[in-house]
């Protein structure tokens, strides 16, 4: 009876029985472990290759000498961008509303003593000199100047002088007089009373020009 050769079972004579499962993996191991060994023989042969220079898209090569001490950097050829943003620019601040220099509009805000001291020079001297020679006007100021001052007081605000026709009259001429059905005394503030007592009392006192 002739004998089964290696990787086969014994079986009827002329057949060739199933191999051996265990045969195939020992002849795959060997077969994997001689194509490695060749590899490896053939690279022994050959100088090791470094790495070629980095190269970005559009630009030029970089060597890896240099590479690493531009990490975070923005490729070469490009321009950079400052490392922080600067900061905004403050809005600028809304001009104060201005009163204009009419003795009218003064006297809404200042103290007429401050104004007749420099403070109506100070404010509206670059446009008009003249109230710098003298407030509200230069030399002797007649009588009929201060009523008007003192009752453009309350023009300004908007008081009607149903009860003085006069004066209703004269304001009504006045471009920027309107009068406001609403005006009530206690819109008049302490500033403003103390300059229509003070331009009453220097008439009083005769303390200008009849």
């Amino acid at each position: 009876m002739a004998r089964a050769r290696p990787g086969q079972r014994e079986g009827r004579p002329g057949r060739v029985s199933a191999p051996d499962p265990g045969y195939q993996a020992d002849v795959r191991l060997l077969s994997t472990g001689l194509v490695l060994f060749t590899l490896g023989a053939c690279n022994r042969g050959q100088p090791e290759q470094k790495a070629g220079p980095t190269v970005v898209p559009g630009t030029a090569p970089v060597s890896d000498a240099v590479a690493p001490s531009i990490a975070g950097r923005l490729p070469v050829g490009l321009p950079e961008l400052p490392s922080a943003l600067p900061d905004p620019e403050p809005a600028p601040r809304p001009a104060e509303p201005s009163t204009g220099c009419d003795p009218c509009s003064l006297l809404l805000e200042h103290e007429l003593d401050a104004l007749k001291n420099g403070k109506a020079c100070e404010l509206c001297g670059a446009s008009d000199p003249t109230v710098c020679e003298g407030w509200p006007e230069p030399g002797t100021v007649p009588c009929e100047s201060y009523d008007y001052l003192r009752n453009c007081i309350y023009a300004r605000l908007g008081y009607d002088f149903n009860t003085a026709e006069e004066w209703r009259v004269r304001f009504e001429q006045e471009p920027w007089y309107s009068p406001d059905p609403s005006f009530r005394w206690e819109r008049v503030n302490e500033v403003q009373k103390l300059n229509a007592k003070t331009l009453r009392e220097l008439v009083s006192a005769r303390r200008c020009a009849r």
